[in-house]
């Protein structure tokens, strides 16, 4: 287990590294293909607007198409959770549970010292 300078363990050493990026312009039913073909929790969504990332899960989708929206022409960036919550990858995994349960999230991106996004830690990652 990785830890810390106070022997703390780190969200690094729990997180997942396999992103999937999507460009926020494209149709959800892109999303799905991209949900089935690497199966992940969750994409990477890079807004076509403002260069912003948010974070898109399934949930999202059921979302959609449960209120009766045609997902071919709903877009990505306009379904995703924004801004995008983050972690140092050398913070606790106390903290990254912390922030998670206080923005009742499922899931957290982790990000190196310069903010580009590393990987990602959900509940069950931390659980297992």
């Amino acid at each position: 287990m990785k830890l810390n300078d106070k022997n703390i363990a780190t969200v690094d050493k729990f997180m997942q590294t396999n992103i999937v990026l999507l460009k926020g312009d494209l149709p959800l039913t892109v999303a799905c293909r991209r949900f089935f073909d690497h199966n992940v929790g969750s994409l990477l969504i890079e807004s076509t607007t403002d260069k912003k990332f948010g974070c898109l899960t399934k949930t999202d989708i059921i979302n959609v198409i449960g209120k009766g929206e045609d997902p071919g022409l709903v877009r990505v960036q306009d379904v995703a959770s924004r801004p995008l919550i983050t972690i140092h990858k050398d913070r606790s995994l106390d903290e990254a549970m912390l922030i998670m349960a206080k923005n009742k999230l499922k899931r957290i991106f982790i990000v190196d010292s310069s903010e580009n996004i590393e990987g990602v830690i959900s509940s069950s990652d931390i659980l297992r």
